[in-house]
């Protein structure tokens, strides 16, 4: 009999974890800390104009890069962005122009045309 309550009661415990585990667990918060999710954001793509969302890329690894044309570091590393993108069918390159502080969007264009960029570039 002891047996048979003992079981009982691992059984209800085991029951209860399971419950537990299925329910307690949250989808990752939306913010900035590390676990959270990104925030999605739309902005217009450089090449056409049309709507480009971080939500776009879910599932893809997403390297963000605030950028500007008259930012010379930035200006160093957009090749390297370009050689990753091409290398690394994974990995999504999304470019974020600081667009106003940009003289016009046509400097925009002219430097991506200049650096050879093919990843997404948005304003």
């Amino acid at each position: 009999m002891m047996k048979k309550v003992l079981a009982a009661a691992f059984l209800l415990v085991l029951a209860g974890l399971a419950v537990w585990n299925f329910t307690g667990q949250k989808e990752a918060e939306i913010g900035i800390a590390k676990g959270d999710k990104a925030p999605d954001f739309t902005l217009p793509s450089l090449k056409d104009g049309n709507d480009v969302s971080l939500s776009d890329f879910k599932g893809k690894k997403v390297l963000l890069n605030f950028w500007a044309t008259w930012c010379k570091p930035c200006e160093t590393e957009m090749p390297a962005m370009e050689e990753l993108q091409n290398e690394n069918q994974d990995i999504a390159v999304l470019a974020v122009n600081f667009t106003s502080s940009e003289k016009n969007e046509k400097s925009v264009k002219t430097f991506a045309e200049r650096h050879g960029l093919h990843f997404p570039i948005v304003l």
